[in-house]
Order: structure tokens, then C-alpha cells, then sequence
């Protein structure tokens, strides 16, 4: 994918030449049928902006949450506690969601404007 900039950012996006293409995980296995005298009839999962699976349940017993984020170049980050403040957001536009996501290896999140701070998102623990 050639270079692109993202809006009011100017900051230039290029991935590194000859990657191999994302990888997919396999399909987990088919869920175990519940008994019918089960009391829960629904669940409801609200996600605020900017956050993911690992920052809520990441910790929950069962649940397979990272630990580290791996930027485009291939480092391994650890993650660790956000800031209370942050300074900066990242960019919400188009482009900056393809480069982020890249093709579904999803490590572009430090490629766009604000994202070098993403890497102090960690699960929360109420421990």
C-alpha cells in the first residue's frame, strides 16, 4: 500500500516492504448447549470509544488477554497503565483505521498521529 497522509495530521504512513500477508486464527469450537433452567435471558456489552476486549476483561478468569502490543516493526511492547490525562488523542479518520487495523494484524496503531501513546492501554484490574 503506498504512503497516505490522514487529514489535519500531515503525518505520512508507509508499511514496510515484503510483509507476509495477516495471519487468522482458527474458528474456536462450537459452544456446549446450556441447560434451559439458565437465569440469564440477556446480555448487554457497551464498549466506549477507544477501548478493547483486553482493557475490560482481559483479567477475567478464562478470559485470553495480552499482556504486550507489537508495533509495525515487529516490537513487542509491554503494555502498562494508561495516564489519567492523556495529552493527546489519536486521529479518527479513515485512513488512520485501515493503517491501524493493517489488513488484520492490527500492530499500525503507532503509525497514526497520538497512537505512540496506545501502548499504555493495559487490561484493568480491580485486583
Amino acid at each position: 500500500m503506498a504512503a497516505a497522509t490522514e487529514g489535519y495530521s500531515q503525518k505520512t504512513f508507509s508499511f514496510p516492504p515484503n510483509r507476509p500477508p495477516a495471519s487468522r486464527s482458527t474458528a474456536p469450537p462450537p459452544p456446549a448447549a446450556l441447560p434451559a433452567n439458565v437465569p440469564i435471558k440477556h446480555v448487554i456489552f457497551i464498549v466506549k470509544e477507544n477501548r478493547t476486549f483486553d482493557h475490560y476483561f482481559g483479567k477475567y478468569p478464562g478470559a485470553d488477554g495480552t499482556t504486550v502490543g507489537k508495533l509495525l516493526d515487529g516490537t513487542t511492547v509491554p503494555l502498562r497503565p494508561a495516564p489519567d490525562v492523556i495529552s493527546a488523542s489519536i486521529t479518527h479518520g479513515y485512513w488512520s483505521g485501515l493503517f491501524s487495523i493493517d489488513g488484520g494484524r492490527m500492530d499500525g496503531f503507532n503509525t497514526i498521529l497520538g497512537g505512540e501513546q496506545l501502548q499504555g492501554y493495559t487490561q484493568f484490574d480491580r485486583a
